[in-house]
């Protein structure tokens, strides 16, 4: 079976390299980064990019009417929640970083984040959201309850493979699409959102390592070699899943990864050598909830 191609950009605020966002705020990640280096490429290769949308993005119209703009993508939601009430942190996001794990909050803080940043987004971009991912991927199994009940489709929070810290251990998480059971970490639930795990696998030669489709943690030589592996696994509800993931901030000159403008210009030939041989594999490109649609429990 041929695999599903899905890219998932965070787009964020200008941030620093510690990912404290500027001060003031800024959003040339959004209107250079995404608009003008992105989204030609995606358009170019007729990829359908699901674009994680920041809350703290959907308080500037100019950046929603942007957004609005592009054609051939998907607008998800993308929750940071130092920034939104209940019980916000920081009124204003400049100087701030967003360190706050969602799946930390008590449940009913939680619930709260996700209905206000939904109907936020439904103000702003005239539509609810089907997608969803969280920031610093800090979701748990009460995450999914609450998405369900709001009308989501799809998660793509978690990253197999890796522990971050015991809230955000996902070391025993399916690698492909499922259906969470109550512990996330499991298949065989019975809800309706699907989890799009981020495709990352454990490489031990020639040192142990975990390969991302992720170009600022994986070269384009090893992500091929991903591509090819991840193309030929069996997955249980439907076709294998390659699972791009990026931030718009990253192939920013002087924010988050890129050191200057011949490091973004690396980063972005490394994602579209790596989504031509994807392609060239029979990789058909979807965003988020079309991917959903494709998967059956």
């Amino acid at each position: 079976m041929k695999p599903l191609i899905m890219v998932g950009i965070d787009i964020e605020p200008d941030a620093m390299p510690d990912w404290t966002y500027k001060a003031p705020l800024s959003f040339e990640a959004t209107h250079d980064g995404l608009l003008k280096r992105l989204v030609p490429l995606f358009l170019k290769l007729g990829i359908r990019p699901t674009f994680f949308v920041n809350n703290v993005l959907m308080e500037e119209n100019r950046v929603v009417d942007a957004l609005l703009s592009i054609r051939d993508c998907e607008l998800a939601n993308h929750l940071h929640g130092d920034f939104i009430e209940p019980s916000r942190t920081w009124d204003d996001a400049a100087g701030k970083p967003g360190r706050e794990n969602q799946s930390e909050y008590p449940p009913d803080v939680e619930r709260g984040k996700l209905e206000n940043s939904t109907a936020f987004f439904e103000k702003n971009f005239g539509r609810r959201p089907l997608s969803f991912r969280a920031g610093r991927f800090a979701v748990r199994a009460e995450t999914f309850r609450i998405l369900e009940e709001l009308g989501y489709l799809a998660d793509s929070s978690v990253t197999p493979c890796l522990n971050w810290d015991p809230v955000r251990n996902f070391s025993r998480a399916p690698l492909q699409p499922y259906f969470p059971n109550t512990d996330i970490l499991s298949s065989g639930g019975h809800g309706r959102v699907i989890e799009l795990p981020i495709t990352i696998r454990k490489a031990c030669f020639p040192r142990p390592r975990f390969d991302w489709l992720r170009p600022t943690h994986t070269d384009s030589k090893r992500m091929f070699k991903l591509i090819a592996r991840t193309s030929s696994e069996k997955s249980p509800h439907g076709p294998p899943l390659l699972n791009f993931m990026l931030h718009n901030v990253d192939i920013m000159p002087g924010m988050t990864y890129a050191k200057n403008e011949a490091d973004s210009q690396a980063l972005l030939n490394s994602l579209e050598s790596s989504l031509k041989y994807a392609l060239e594999l029979g990789g058909e490109p979807l965003t988020a909830s079309e991917s959903a649609r494709r998967y059956k429990a």
